[in-house]
């Protein structure tokens, strides 16, 4: 151990000097009784940074700032790094989040389906396996949450106020406490699910899946049959998981033209109206015009009314009256990650650069 002060170094003297049968001045020797528990606090071993860096994620600089903080104590110095990871996550909760993934849950036995939206600054976070199990556990909660009857958006705001499933602090903590962890801005952004009860069947799908249940798309479809419906409950179900493919694929707004609304069939008529005029149609033939335009908006926002996926000489809706007769589609939902966010244009190789520079700290 080296001793760099003139008070040190006089101390040291005097510390040879008991060497030679004197005793060194009292104040010399709390003044080295304090320096060497400085420097053993300083020295954390490395299996205690290792235990500490897997249990929390931080990087090691911060990690070993802790441990020495805490001396050594495992639980003080992880409950350090909890504060400064939840104050720092708060600090970038302003920051663009359109990253991320979705995940489903459903109940063993087919009766209900949940997936929601959880959205990350980066890719490069939405496949780190805290993150993912994050999203996971929201999609389990949302399903759990899901009332009977229930067809449709979830209130995003509820589930935040709620407490987790299986846990003893909010959604919105929950997710800010792996925000921390991560260190990037983490949004739980929406959820879609469906409880039916009786003989009714619900089926869902993912696109570009991380895991079989997490992606970056995802649907859910849900048929119910009538009285006399002679289609079998197999022949439903494998038609409702194509028909959720298909809503992964040609992104329906609507299930039938009645469902919507008359403000934006105005609107997109108007358009079509004005359009046929300014190309010489007088006022009849662009109302003619404006109801062929319709019928292929139609086509494209309704799911009924739109080509099937697998089979584009049919409809969905004659597909479902061929295949799955006396079924009817309740209703879809259709989630994909960052839909009708704006991104904001990025420099990739300064994204990398900060990347392992953040992690490097």
């Amino acid at each position: 151990m080296m001793f760099s002060t003139p008070l040190l170094s006089s101390c040291s003297r005097h510390v040879l000097t008991r060497w030679k049968g004197l005793p060194p001045p009292l104040s010399c020797l709390r003044l080295l009784s304090s320096s060497a528990s400085a420097f053993a606090a300083s020295a954390v071993d490395l299996a205690s940074i290792k235990e500490l860096r897997e249990k929390s994620g931080a990087p090691i600089s911060d990690v070993k700032a802790a441990l020495q903080a805490a001396n050594g104590q495992m639980d003080a110095a992880f409950d350090e790094l909890r504060k400064r990871g939840l104050a720092a996550s708060r600090k970038k909760a302003g920051r663009a989040a359109t990253e991320g993934v979705v995940a489903i849950a459903t109940e063993s036995d087919g009766s209900a389906a949940a997936v929601v939206e959880l959205n990350s600054e980066t890719d490069f976070v939405a496949r780190n396996d805290k993150f993912i199990s994050l999203a996971r556990s929201l999609a389990q909660h949302a399903l759990a949450q899901t009332p009977e009857g229930h067809v449709g958006e979830l209130d995003a705001e509820a589930l935040r106020a709620s407490t987790i499933t299986g846990g003893n602090q909010t959604v919105a903590d929950t997710v800010i406490e792996v925000a921390a962890t991560v260190r990037e801005n983490l949004q739980f952004r929406r959820a879609w699910a469906a409880r039916l009860s009786g003989s009714s069947l619900i089926a869902t799908y993912v696109h570009g899946k991380i895991e079989p249940d997490i992606g970056r798309i995802a649907s859910v479809v849900a048929l119910s049959p009538a009285a006399d419906a002679s289609a079998s409950a197999d022949n439903a179900l494998a038609l409702a998981k194509d028909l959720a493919m298909h809503a992964c694929a040609v992104k329906p707004l609507y299930v039938r033209e009645s469902d919507v609304p008359q403000a934006v069939l105005d609107a997109e008529r108007a358009i079509y109206v004005e359009k046929a005029i300014a190309d010489g149609k007088n006022p009849d033939r662009a109302d003619k015009v404006a109801d062929k335009s319709m019928k292929k908006y139609a086509e494209d926002i309704c799911l009924l009314n739109q080509k099937f996926v697998k089979d584009m000489s049919k409809t969905v809706s004659a597909v479902l009256k061929s295949d799955a007769k006396g079924w009817s589609l309740e209703n879809f939902g259709r989630i994909e990650v960052g839909e009708g966010m704006e991104k904001a244009s990025t420099d990739f190789a300064a994204e990398v650069a900060k990347t392992v520079a953040d992690s490097a700290k």
